[in-house]
């Protein structure tokens, strides 16, 4: 059985490494929905190739008409370890220096 953990962004190493597929929660997005355990959405983290200096984060909400959409601004990455690898940093750049309301998802199976 799958079950997701949510760690806080802001928690974080600064060093730790993210790579294109790292999922993303953002909670209180202010969807009108009667549970707020369901306001939210995820994303997954996206390398476009034509744009080598940064990534981006796209919707992938199940069941949602924001599914697919793709988070305004661009993630700066970083490429002075030999890799093209996104850091707290990056994150901050794009979602606020706080990162209030952002979660790492990891997906663990019992």
């Amino acid at each position: 059985m799958k079950k997701i953990k949510l760690t806080p962004l802001q928690d974080i190493d600064p060093n730790q490494e993210f790579w294109p597929g790292t999922k993303l929660r953002e909670l209180n997005v202010g969807m009108n929905v009667e549970d707020k355990s369901e306001d939210f959405y995820d994303y997954i983290l996206a390398y476009a190739n034509w744009d080598s200096g940064s990534m981006m984060i796209v919707n992938i909400t199940e069941n949602n008409s924001k599914a697919g959409s793709v988070y305004s601004g661009v993630i700066p990455i970083r490429t002075d370890l030999g890799k093209a690898i996104v850091t707290k940093a990056g994150f901050q750049h794009t979602l606020g220096k706080e990162l209030y309301d952002w979660y790492l998802i990891l997906e663990e199976y019992e």
